[in-house]
């Protein structure tokens, strides 16, 4: 899946083949980026169920909403 795939709805199976892909075309994440599949892996089974829009905007977003209470913990514990 180039950058510029036309909108499509995928599965997380569908997004871990094509954020290695994303990587090489130059995909640049804030710090908390990374695949989809590792949030999965920690325990989040809901995310097999979904479908997810292909985009590079999608994929921050969600990689955002998930690790909000990790964030949030660090945050508060250096002041």
């Amino acid at each position: 899946m180039p950058m510029t795939a036309p909108p499509a709805r995928i599965t997380l199976d569908e997004w871990t083949r094509a954020y290695p892909r994303l990587r090489t075309a130059g995909l640049r994440e804030p710090s908390y980026g990374g695949s989809l599949r590792r949030h999965f892996d920690d325990g989040d089974s809901r995310l097999a169920r979904l479908k997810f829009d292909n985009s590079p905007a999608a994929l921050r977003l969600w990689n955002l909403l998930l690790t909000e209470e990790d964030r949030l913990r660090q945050a508060r514990s250096t002041g």
